[in-house]
């Protein structure tokens, strides 16, 4: 169902209803851009990769924020009614005077506009109909103005719009679901939260307060029952691949505006990538329950992977724990290779495949990082190749990394970003859940596949090998069946 300020009064009523009453909440967000800053490089640390990522979206404004609300029938684990909600939200100037409240800028990035165009976005919708919306910083400044007067009271309560969706579904406490949801947590929390930590630890203390049992369906695909089934982590082929064999048939109830999800894809609307989230991350839980012959408690099989979020191509299968901290991570096995300026990644990728390959970031035309995939063989690597380059004079030099002299640090702000001012650590929050009775999770072993094709590469690449499906043919899948819902407002 599509959501705008026309109908959102209408409309919040039962959604705020159906958070209470879902099983989980799968989400999904499309902003006006993704990158605009230091490129992501496989030799990051955790926090170097947080702050590059904290410079982006601090800088780009949501278009879409998207919820799927599944809720599981009491008579069949495998039978779900579906509610999906795409709203389009946008930061609505206030009434107050610039000097008190400054009107809202942010960036837009072409490629991003391009593509959300090219699968129907609506960017007159976006401006003239989009929710407003504070973050929980801004309406207690906002109340905090000094002037009691009606008016001011009325215009707070009116541009806080989104941000009681966003509320609900913290204080509700259901799995939060996303896939390779990174970004999206941190644009969730600068946008509905406040301004974001200068450190991933602070970021992540923050954010757990709020969001208490997170699932990324991506983690979840490294499973070590699951990781053989996919030859790609991207959402799309993720959820292709669970529509078939040995993945159970689930059957949905859908609402009547949304029955095109069953047989149109609408990718990159937040509404559809949710449900095909939710509905992924449901598909492999069930799976590994039917393994394990479990009682069918849905999110027992992956629970020790709760609360941990894949953080973009760190050596491949990286993922921070949001209720812990992250160690550091080794790059003895990572090298800075020079080489001239007509080399290509292949050229690179060759050079280092007696050692069982590498990973390439490119820093130049003439530079770039090399990780190699399998890390006991950096030794012989960097003894061979030094010393073949120095006897056959071929044109390119290798040296162990090491960390560039301006490397962000978590005391070092990002540039271009205002100091956080969110609450000290402990301080209660209006999106604060009630303590959770459950424990922490355990640490997570994840498993790596042949190769990691697909979402998540940050190599600089200009040769790119499409993957390929070696699944079975389409005659031995099965499809979800699909039912009609006709209570819900259309």
């Amino acid at each position: 169902m599509e959501v705008t300020r026309e109908n959102f009064a209408v409309v919040l009523p039962a959604v705020l209803a159906e958070i209470e009453a879902c099983s989980l909440v799968a989400f999904d967000t499309e902003f006006t851009g993704l990158h605009d800053g230091p490129p992501a490089d496989w030799a990051d640390q955790p926090q170097d990769r947080y702050c590059k990522l904290r410079m982006y979206s601090g800088r780009f404004c949501l278009v879409q924020f998207g919820i799927c609300l599944f809720t599981r029938a009491a008579d069949s684990p495998l039978k779900y009614t579906v509610k999906p909600y795409n709203f389009y939200i946008f930061p609505l100037p206030s009434n107050l005077p610039p000097h008190r409240e400054p009107d809202q800028r942010f960036l837009c990035q072409a490629s991003s506009l391009v593509l959300l165009g090219d699968h129907g976005t609506d960017f007159n919708k976006w401006i003239k109909e989009g929710i407003p919306y504070l973050s929980e910083y801004e309406e207690g400044r906002w109340r905090g103005q000094g002037e009691e007067s009606s008016q001011l009271q009325a215009d707070t309560n009116y541009h806080v719009g989104f941000l009681q969706v966003v509320m609900a579904i913290a204080r509700s406490g259901k799995p939060l679901v996303g896939h390779n949801c990174m970004l999206d947590l941190l644009h969730t929390y600068s946008h509905f939260i406040g301004p974001l930590p200068e450190s991933l630890h602070q970021f992540k203390a923050e954010l757990s307060k709020r969001f208490t049992h997170v699932y990324d369906s991506k983690v979840v695909c490294q499973h070590k029952e699951l990781v053989s089934l996919f030859y790609s982590w991207q959402l799309k082929q993720v959820f292709s691949r669970v529509k078939q064999p040995p993945f159970p048939c689930l059957s949905l109830t859908l609402l009547p505006s949304c029955i095109k999800y069953a047989s149109i894809a609408s990718n990159h609307e937040a509404a559809y990538d949710a449900f095909i989230t939710g509905y992924s991350l449901i598909a492999m839980a069930t799976y590994l329950a039917i393994l394990s012959s479990d009682d069918f408690d849905l999110l027992a099989p992956v629970r020790h992977l709760e609360n941990r979020v894949f953080l973009t191509s760190i050596d491949g299968t990286f993922s921070t724990c949001l209720t812990a901290p992250d160690p550091p991570l080794p790059r003895d096995h990572v090298f800075l290779i020079t080489f001239p300026e007509d080399w290509t990644t292949d050229d690179i990728k060759n050079l280092f495949s007696p050692f069982g390959g590498a990973r390439v970031c490119w820093l130049s035309s003439r530079s770039a990082h090399v990780l190699l995939t399998q890390r006991t063989q950096a030794k012989e690597a960097y003894q061979t190749l030094t010393s073949c380059g120095a006897t056959t004079g071929k044109q390119f030099t290798l040296t162990p990394y090491t960390p560039a002299p301006g490397t962000l640090s978590p005391h070092t702000p990002a540039p271009g970003i205002l100091s956080p001012h969110t609450p000290a650590l402990g301080t209660p929050s209006p999106l604060t859940p009630p303590p959770s009775t459950s424990s922490a999770p355990p640490t997570a072993t994840l498993t790596t596949p042949p190769s990691a094709p697909g979402e998540g590469g940050v190599s600089g690449s200009r040769k790119r090998a499409a993957p390929q499906n070696s699944e079975t043919g389409a005659n031995n899948s099965k499809k979800p069946t699909f039912e009609l819902c006709s209570e819900w407002p259309q």
